[in-house]
């Protein structure tokens, strides 16, 4: 199965820099937040395991969330435009995206800088062997998989971005395996954006 995601454009105000961050070697920050997770889906392990039809509604689920989060970076380069880095964004959190992610900035000489990322957390999770089994307790599986982001920032030193990204998953002993109902899945994401820079008077 394959999974494809619109491409919008967001318009949003942040900090410019010349390079990933402003000064060479170790960063970082580290936050507690807290909010609420909610979902809804027939797919969802913490509703009901066993069902009676496939017409019944899939339950609200919502739970309470506190966890500090943050990020560490190492910037290096004769113009501080490499860096290695692992953690959670700040852009990503703002929009409700949990993701770790392990990656690698190039600041190009062109302007652009080049993100490329490793996302090993995004996709897994718990879900039914059989969601559409009926009258019979389901039984929990795991689901894996990994995410690859290419991020272009400042495309030739303008204001322009795009976030792409693409992701892998695997329902293990998936009933529905070999089926049209079968769930693996390849996953395309896409995201352009125009960033308005802040300056501050110094």
């Amino acid at each position: 199965m394959k999974k494809y995601l619109a491409l919008p454009v967001l318009f949003i105000a942040l900090p410019c820099y010349a390079q990933p961050a402003p000064k060479e070697g170790v960063s970082g920050e580290i936050s507690l937040n807290a909010g609420i997770i909610s979902s809804t889906s027939n797919f969802n392990v913490e509703g009901d395991a066993t069902i009676n039809s496939l017409d019944n509604k899939a339950k609200s689920e919502s739970e309470g969330l506190i966890a500090p989060l943050g990020n560490v970076a190492y910037t290096f380069g004769e113009t501080l435009g490499q860096q290695i880095y692992f953690g959670t964004a700040r852009e990503d959190i703002a929009v409700g995206t949990l993701a770790v992610q392990l990656g690698y900035k190039h600041q190009l000489g062109s302007g652009t800088e080049v993100d490329v990322s490793f996302l090993p957390t995004v996709i897994s999770g718990e879900t039914w062997q059989n969601p559409y089994q009926l009258n019979t307790a389901r039984k929990e599986t795991d689901v894996t998989g990994n995410a690859y982001r290419l991020q272009l920032n400042s495309i030739s030193g303008s204001s322009f971005s795009l976030d792409l990204a693409y992701a892998a998953s695997e329902v293990a002993d998936d009933l529905n395996a070999g089926t049209d109902l079968a769930r693996d899945a390849d996953s395309h994401y896409g995201k352009a954006g125009l960033r308005q820079c802040k300056h501050t008077v110094q």
